[in-house]
């Protein structure tokens, strides 16, 4: 989105949206943009047509003032975007391997072994920003398939 914004505004920084338009600009387009996807979302949900979004993640640092600093996973996407994205969906995946740690002797050196399958985690977790409205299982393989069948077998 941010790509698009710069492009379509014929620069190449945000920066140079602000100093043409003023402090706040950028962000003013950006929320356009997401009320234009929040709205053709909701045109499409009427109609019975689930979407589907893909976003790399990010790691993000919580600074939780009951415990300790911690990190958070969650779609590398504007913060705006991202509330919104959290908004519309009803379920948020994050995708990942399971890693299987084991100790090796005395010196207790931990050896990390990720699973080849990946597995998509369904219900939040401090360390993961995921959402089930659905009620489906938490730990699915990632693949259309898997994912069919749960949405099948919830809707029954």
């Amino acid at each position: 989105m941010h790509d698009h914004i710069l492009k379509a505004e014929g620069v190449t920084r945000a920066a140079d949206i602000a100093k043409r338009d003023g402090f706040g600009a950028f962000s003013e387009l950006e929320g356009k943009a997401m009320k234009r996807i929040y709205t053709a979302f909701e045109a499409l949900n009427t109609k019975g047509i689930n979407c589907i979004m893909l976003a790399h993640s990010q790691s993000r640092e919580v600074q939780d003032p009951l415990y300790d600093t911690y990190s958070r996973w969650e779609p590398k996407v504007p913060k705006r975007a991202c509330a919104v994205m959290v908004e519309l969906s009803d379920i948020i995946g994050f995708s990942s391997q399971k890693v299987f740690t084991k100790s090796s002797g005395e010196d207790r050196t931990l050896a990390v072994t990720p699973d080849s399958n990946f597995y998509l985690t369904l219900n939040p977790r401090p360390s993961i920003l995921a959402k089930n409205r659905s009620h489906l299982p938490d730990g699915i393989p990632t693949t259309w398939d898997a994912l069919q069948a749960a949405l099948i077998a919830h809707n029954k």
